[in-house]
């Protein structure tokens, strides 16, 4: 008997899991719908499906920073998307995170502050070690392509450190005209 209780448990454990996706899962499929839809330029779409994920997982700060770039595309209020990756940035401090801030603040005409979110993607860049071969090796290479995780850790950062060299100076040019 007792056997028979431990199987239907065992059972009704596996069955449940096998059932019930985690809430990262979740997440993620949502996170996967928002960037088809961002894709295909459909950025309300892709806002409700960061909203989706966001009940989800609420301190999710890669999906607060893509919404507001979601809002920003889609028209929205500049302030609804600074705010979002503000958010975004009080959850977690990342190179990317500042260079999305830093790209929004240039299209809202606020320079020195994207200058400033430019200085600290860098800073977060160089904390993670960015080897200086790598960086000059994607320098030669005029950084095409995207940056991509897929290319490897050091890769990606080198990469986000010239996108935000790049916004930075794009900045300081816009405050010289």
């Amino acid at each position: 008997m007792n056997k028979l209780i431990v199987v239907l448990s065992l059972f009704a454990i596996i069955s449940g899991c096998a059932t019930s996706p985690s809430p990262r899962q979740l997440t993620n499929s949502h996170l996967n719908e928002a960037e088809e839809f961002a894709n295909s330029g459909e950025w309300h779409k892709s806002i409700a499906a960061l909203n989706t994920a966001l009940e989800i997982n609420p301190n999710d700060a890669s999906a607060l920073a893509d919404r507001g770039f979601a809002k920003y595309k889609a028209g929205l209020p500049m302030i609804e998307a600074l705010a979002d990756t503000d958010a975004a940035l009080s959850i977690r401090k990342s190179a990317y995170l500042f260079v999305q801030r830093c790209d929004l603040r240039i299209m809202a005409k606020m320079y020195k502050d994207a200058i400033e979110d430019c200085n600290q993607a860098i800073r977060y860049a160089d904390a993670k070690g960015v080897n200086p071969d790598t960086f000059d090796k994607l320098r030669a290479e005029g950084l095409s392509g995207s940056i991509n995780i897929g290319h490897g850790i050091d890769e990606a950062y080198a990469r986000l450190r010239e996108q935000a060299v790049q916004y930075r100076d794009l900045a300081r040019k816009k405050i010289d005209e």
